[in-house]
Parts: structure tokens; C-alpha cells; sequence
């Protein structure tokens, strides 16, 4: 193997290594704002807490009410800290 071969697969190798190292923390639901809706009673949530079970559920606290909810078919939409203030005040 050459030597500039070597050197592009280490560079290729840091580019996925920070590319996964930035996209873990959005998996994750950290450092972020998003709005999860029951498609069942129509309901919206707030939170900047959320998880998602491998069983397809989504778990997270309810920024209105304090509360864990954990939904089995939530619709997750990522929003703007200004959507977000504006739905925990309704």
C-alpha cells in the first residue's frame, strides 16, 4: 500500500469518526428542541428530552406538565427554540 493511500484512508477515517461523533448526540434526542404528537387523541407535546426505543416507542418528559409520557406511535418533529417556547405557553 503507498504511502498517500494510507493517508486517504486515515483521512477518510476522521471524516466518519466526527461525522458520528456530531449525529450521536441528535439520535440520542440531546441538544435539541422537538414536538411529539399522539396521532391517536391528537395531542402535542414540548420537550427537549427524548428517547427511542428499539420497540418503536417514544419516551420523553413533557416540558408542560413535568411528566414522563411514553407514546407508542409519536410523531417526532424536530422544531426551533422559538416553536418551542410558543407551545409550552398554550
Amino acid at each position: 500500500m503507498s504511502i498517500s493511500r494510507s493517508k486517504c484512508i486515515g483521512l477518510a477515517a476522521a471524516i466518519c469518526l466526527a461525522l458520528t461523533a456530531c449525529s450521536v448526540p441528535h439520535v440520542m434526542g440531546m441538544g435539541g428542541y422537538y414536538q411529539v404528537a399522539d396521532p391517536y387523541s391528537g395531542k402535542v407535546y414540548f420537550t427537549q428530552q427524548i428517547e427511542r426505543e428499539a420497540r418503536g416507542v417514544v419516551e420523553f418528559l413533557d416540558d408542560s406538565s413535568d411528566t414522563w409520557v411514553s407514546l407508542p406511535e409519536g410523531q417526532v418533529t424536530t422544531i426551533t427554540e422559538a416553536e418551542y417556547q410558543a407551545g409550552r405557553k398554550r
